[in-house]
């Protein structure tokens, strides 16, 4: 499990700095740079989202995260799971997941 510090402000499951869910998944399999990796868990907050009760409160925010990584190139990834003691997720203004990635992606 790894320290997560997300910068997706714009994600349901964003909260400040870090996530509110307890596994994500990092993809990018082809990935040669970070800005080809991507968090595949990253759902954009709308009104209609928060409506329905969706989204973080305070007691749901998760620092230390499981994180499976599909960016087979990443030094950082062993059996498809992240081993980085601390991983960052880029994207303070994405509405979709291709607008994150992983900054903590480093090539082998």
């Amino acid at each position: 499990m790894a320290n997560l510090k997300c910068d997706a402000k714009n994600c349901i499951h964003n909260a400040e700095p870090y996530c509110c869910i307890s596994h994500i998944c990092v993809g990018g399999a082809r990935a040669q740079v970070e800005g080809e990796t991507c968090c595949d868990y990253f759902k954009e907050k709308t009104d209609a989202a928060v409506n329905k009760g969706c989204g973080c409160v305070d007691s749901q925010k998760n620092p230390v995260v499981d994180i499976d990584c599909k960016a087979e190139q990443c030094v950082y990834n062993k059996d498809c799971h992240c081993h980085a003691d601390e991983v960052c997720i880029c994207g303070s203004a994405a509405c979709d997941c291709e607008e994150t990635c992983c900054g903590t992606f480093k090539a082998r």
